[in-house]
């Protein structure tokens, strides 16, 4: 489980299994590939980061439909922050979902693990 401040609130994420597939179905690809662009410096579609925190709010924050979702982003922003930020959080979400493998340490290694 991750944490993450957005204006007074802490909110937790987490992928389990069946909110893993749900998040693949409705991007139409495996969400590493929007790190991997990330890492290459290009600009996720907003409405992917917003998907893949919909689905990282499921495990602990069940109310929070769609579109809660895209007014908590804009809080986010108003925090003063931006797409990319954001970034970091969603890697130690997929490390700790599987998507990414941990190192001996139990630190992520990366996006170049291979699915």
């Amino acid at each position: 489980m991750t944490e993450i401040n957005i204006g007074k609130d802490t909110f937790r994420l987490r992928l389990n299994t069946r909110s893993s597939i749900q998040l693949e179905k409705a991007l139409g690809y495996n969400p590493l590939n929007m790190l991997i662009d990330a890492a290459d410096n290009k600009m996720p579609k907003k409405m992917d980061v917003i998907t893949m925190l919909h689905a990282m709010l499921q495990a602990y924050h069940h109310g929070y439909t769609l579109d809660k979702t895209m007014d908590l982003f804009d809080l986010y922003i108003d925090d003063g922050h931006n797409m990319f930020e954001i970034i970091p959080t969603f890697v130690e979400v997929l490390t700790d979902a599987g998507y990414i493998p941990k190192d001996a340490e139990g630190k992520n290694e990366g996006t170049n693990a291979k699915n």
